[in-house]
């Protein structure tokens, strides 16, 4: 495939140009600053709400991986809406590296995680702007094919690539050890699987290690 990855240079946007490269796909760069890029592809230096729809064309698949620094998270909106409007009606698989604020706490689906009272402060606006984000896909019918991939509540930079991970959708799930919990590795090993396999169109997805 033919992947454009928006923040290649992020964290979780440098460990997805890794896999995607692994598994021989052309990987494009899509990054303000290309002297941070870890990898020898190709480029585009712009910042996010720069990007064109001539830009994206021609791609199989745009990833997102994209995150505000604090006190910005206003930019989660404001991308959300910039990527539908010029992304209106091209064949494109469009995936999202998103956040758990989306997500419910248990299967009443009564309390989001952004609506929890208990979330920490540091991460409480990121939870809200990114649900809303994520309604806003949910809203929307100009985007022919989307997929928003939220991680476990822990999201471990750090942790081992296990090749073992288990998929849920609009609730937090946890894994053999009662654990809410994922490594950024195989967080990305699901995220481009579902660009492969396209079995979650039009969408969120969860994912947990083990």
């Amino acid at each position: 495939m033919k992947i454009a990855i928006i923040s290649a240079t992020g964290k979780q946007g440098t460990i997805l140009t890794e896999k995607a490269r692994e598994r021989s796909h052309e990987v494009t760069a899509f990054v303000r600053n290309h002297n941070k890029l870890q990898f020898d592809v190709p480029y585009v230096e712009k910042d996010i709400l720069d990007i064109t729809r001539e830009d994206l064309e021609g791609f199989d698949a745009v990833f997102v991986a994209f995150g505000t620094p604090k006190g910005k998270e206003e930019l989660y909106i404001q991308m959300t809406n910039h990527l539908i409007n010029i992304l209106d009606g091209i064949d494109v698989k469009l995936m999202f590296v998103g956040g758990t604020g989306r997500l419910y706490i248990d299967d009443s689906k009564t309390t989001r995680v952004a609506d929890n009272p208990n979330i920490p402060e540091a991460v409480k606006e990121s939870a809200i702007k990114m649900a809303e984000a994520y309604d806003i896909l949910s809203a929307q019918d100009k985007l022919k094919d989307w997929t928003f991939v939220s991680p476990a509540s822990m999201f471990d930079f750090n942790g081992p690539e296990t090749n073992d991970y288990k998929l849920g959708t609009d609730t937090i799930i946890y894994n053999s050890r009662n654990k809410s919990y994922v490594s950024y590795s195989d967080f990305s090993n699901a995220f481009i699987d579902e660009a492969e396999n396209d079995q979650y169109p039009n969408q969120g997805i969860t994912v947990v290690s083990g």
